[in-house]
């Protein structure tokens, strides 16, 4: 919470010392751990019997998304009791570790707790997606994957998580061109990463950062006049400061710096304050500013401050003790193995990783740009669509250096016939939900579907 005590204000020097360790706390005897997380956003709709969608599902009231969820926990499942939450109003731990959360309109939201191989994750979220699908359909409602809800207008979607920061947000991000739907209508695949090692960490968060773009642009998914992955389009259109990346030329030590630097430069967005309440921001300062010259109000910031600004920050790569890539719109079920698959391999297999660090390690001030162009343009971008292929066919190549029960045989054959089939000619999963789409939209929904 805020000061009106200045002397009890963090200071610049403390402020990046915390955001070194929380993002990259690097300890000397870290291991060469290769394990995997996943976020998983769903969306869930009503549907009829031909298959059009009515309205997405409510997360409260009678036969609403926790109506459902509590009626399947009380059955011994994969999912169990919930539990409230300060964040996401309330969420259900998982049996195996991880939890159920939702996000501000409704989507549902799979979070894993880490494992020991793609395959072994992959294999969970598959079967817990089926029974989510299989206990939903119960009730006629369809669970879908795209990177955007484009099936309903804006006004028919409102806030379902009605939390206090919910709702500063909400506030916040519409005063930016439709940002607001980033809470109400976006979802995505997030893939959380080991940092490994003191001598392979700067590797994998550079490679991290250097292939989103191209991630972005292989698995785009949420097409509209905007581009070919509008989720991607709405954070480019957010303040600036808090979005993109905050990687750079440079050592272990630079690019710790450029990171705790990025996040005081970022722009406070709300402020904590007591006993729950959180305000949009009412001045235009960064954490910087905020701590230098104070809010007319507010008072200065202390460390519990900077700590909550950082989880407002939405860099496409975050640093949190682990790598998290934000880069990828939610995908249907049979779609979903793919970029893990291949992002997982290209992190953590050594020769690979050096081979696609040397490939696009000078596209580093230019990576804003490539980002911006692979959400508009996605692989019809020659540059990016040539990168792609490269980048891709590292992976393929290093595959054969991990255990096949690593990345799962049959997980390995559809990365490669998914490359075949769209990356190398330039095809992208938005360009097959449009053709679907131009067909009926039942089609489209049922393409969509992630079982």
């Amino acid at each position: 919470m805020p000061t009106i005590n200045r002397e009890e204000a963090v200071s610049i020097e403390t402020a990046k010392l915390i955001a070194k360790e929380k993002a990259f706390g690097i300890s000397p005897s870290a291991k060469e751990d290769k394990k995997i997380g996943l976020e998983l956003e769903i969306f869930p709709f009503l549907a009829q019997e031909n298959g059009m969608a009515i309205q997405r599902l409510e997360l409260q009231g009678k036969l609403g998304i926790i109506d459902i969820l509590d009626n399947l926990s009380e059955k011994g499942s994969l999912v169990r009791k919930k539990e409230a939450h300060s964040k996401t109003f309330c969420r259900y731990p998982l049996q195996e570790g991880g939890f159920i959360n939702f996000e501000g309109g409704g989507q549902i939201e799979i979070s894993t707790s880490p494992f020991d191989s793609p395959a072994k994750v992959l294999k969970y979220t598959k079967t817990l997606q089926s029974l989510l699908a299989k206990t939903f359909a119960e009730h006629g409602v369809v669970l879908l994957g795209a990177g955007f809800d484009r099936w309903h207008r804006q006004d028919e979607i409102k806030l379902q998580v009605n939390t206090p920061r919910q709702a500063a947000f909400l506030e916040y991000f519409s005063r930016f061109d439709k940002c607001n739907l980033l809470l109400t209508k976006t979802g995505s695949i997030q893939i959380n990463l080991d940092f490994g090692s003191q001598e392979t960490w700067l590797e994998r968060w550079l490679v991290a950062n250097l292939i989103c773009p191209i991630i972005t642009a292989t698995f785009a998914c949420s097409p509209s006049a905007d581009g070919v992955s509008t989720r991607a389009r709405l954070w480019q259109k957010l303040e600036p400061t808090r979005v993109g990346f905050a990687c750079c030329d440079g050592s272990e030590a630079d690019n710790m710096e450029a990171w705790s630097e990025a996040t005081l430069r970022a722009k406070v967005i709300v402020f904590k304050l007591p006993p729950d309440r959180v305000e949009p921001a009412d001045v235009e300062i960064s954490f910087t500013d905020w701590i230098e010259n104070g809010h007319p109000v507010y008072g200065w910031p202390t460390v519990e401050d900077f700590i909550y600004h950082l989880s407002t920050c939405f860099f496409e790569v975050r640093p949190r003790g682990y790598i998290e890539l934000r880069a990828c719109d939610m995908l249907p079920g049979v779609l979903q193995p793919i970029p893990v698959t291949l992002v997982t391999t290209l992190l953590y297999e050594e020769v690979g990783r050096k081979k696609c660090l040397e490939l696009l390690y000078d596209k580093i001030p230019s990576l804003e740009d490539l980002w911006k162009r692979s959400a508009v343009s996605g692989l019809r971008d020659q540059e990016l669509a040539r990168l792609a292929h490269e980048t891709w066919k590292i992976a393929i190549e290093s595959m054969d250096r991990l255990p096949k029960d690593y990345l799962g045989e049959d997980y390995i054959k559809q990365a490669i016939n998914f490359l075949e089939t769209y990356t190398f000619v330039n095809k992208m999963p938005a360009d097959t939900l449009e053709m679907w789409e131009s067909e009926s939209i039942p089609k489209a929904l049922k393409w969509s579907l992630i079982n």
